[in-house]
């Protein structure tokens, strides 16, 4: 494993999270991070003005980051569930910045994506470090290629459910987890209706039928915004294309319990 300056280390440990917190719930990834800041306190980052999230659908948000509903539980679950219904694959690129509970920009990342319905995303960051994260419906793979690590931890249950697991969602899910409403022409709101779930709302704007950005506010008040881009919806897509193999450089780290 290699060695970074304290700066860099502490900006690939709230990379890593940001990432993390789309596919494992909040507590699961609090070892990671400390391996990767070695618990050291990070220098002071750029304050940047609260903002809200801009979308191309017009969502408005009142002055507590929530969207405002406007259509029944019912309704909006439906609507949801048929955009969803209608997407097997996807692939594009995604921009990624996570706030703090009080605004402050903490990282932002970029990369490719790509998802293949029920169960598997890849993830991949290219900017400002190298990895990837690699899930399927049993395991999730982190590889850090510079630090040249690898992680694999279960898929999790019901309790720790995952924001991009809202992808594979169809009505039945919806219902069973969430309380959905719609914010405006193509934008949801949606409310865990399990306590024990490590994030209150994610925001999920479509442009038509494609999905164009996604925010999740967890159970600290932080907010992961990803906007979506050059997205392609049911591009040809296998279950090989999520595989992932571990390169013999690697330290592997196994969290399966």
């Amino acid at each position: 494993m290699r060695a970074f300056p304290i700066a860099r280390a502490f900006r690939r440990g709230i990379c890593l999270v940001s990432a993390l917190v789309l596919f494992v719930g909040l507590p699961s990834y609090a070892d990671e991070f400390a391996a990767a800041t070695g618990q050291i306190a990070a220098e002071q980052v750029e304050q940047v003005e609260q903002e809200h999230l801009s979308t191309g659908q017009g969502v408005r948000e009142d002055t507590s980051g929530k969207a405002i509903p406007r259509n029944g539980p019912d309704d909006a679950t439906a609507a949801l569930a048929s955009l969803l219904d209608a997407l097997t694959t996807l692939q594009g690129e995604f921009n990624q910045r996570q706030y703090d509970e009080n605004g402050v920009l903490l990282v932002a990342s970029s990369g490719v994506f790509r998802l293949l319905r029920p169960g598997y995303f890849y993830w991949e960051i290219q900017s400002p470090d190298s990895q990837l994260v690699v899930a399927d419906p049993q395991y999730v793979w982190h590889h850090d290629r510079d630090l040249e690590t690898a992680t694999r931890r279960p898929a999790h249950g019901q309790d720790d459910l995952a924001p991009l697991e809202i992808l594979n969602a169809d009505s039945a899910f919806l219902h069973s987890n969430f309380s959905v409403a719609e914010a405006s022409a193509g934008s949801y709101t949606l409310t865990p209706t399990n306590p024990a779930l490590a994030f209150n709302q994610v925001l999920l704007v479509f442009d038509g039928n494609v999905v164009q950005s996604m925010q999740i506010e967890d159970k600290l008040g932080q907010r992961v915004v990803v906007q979506f881009s050059k997205v392609v919806q049911n591009p040809a897509l296998v279950v090989e294309d999520f595989a992932f193999t571990p390169p013999a450089s690697a330290d592997i780290f196994y969290y399966d319990q």
